[in-house]
């Protein structure tokens, strides 16, 4: 069975940068705003669009801990 044109593999679901949940613009809405790790880039996403990854080696701790301290998250 073939395929039609067009992304139908896993990578095209995933990004190598890691963003980070910075705020719920409607808690009655299941709507995130995130932030890139490394660079700063910011998106809108449906928390069905949004996966959770498990501690990596190659991420930059302070990194992260920069963009949750100018996102004023605790």
């Amino acid at each position: 069975m073939a395929h039609g044109e067009g992304k139908h593999k896993l990578a095209d679901k995933y990004e190598e940068e890691l963003y980070i949940i910075i705020e719920q613009p409607r808690e009655n809405i299941p709507v995130f705003r995130l932030k890139g790790v490394e660079s700063g880039t910011q998106k809108t996403l449906h928390m069905n669009h949004i996966f959770p990854v498990k501690a990596r080696e190659d991420v930059d701790r302070e990194s992260i801990h920069e963009v949750i301290e100018q996102a004023g998250i605790s």
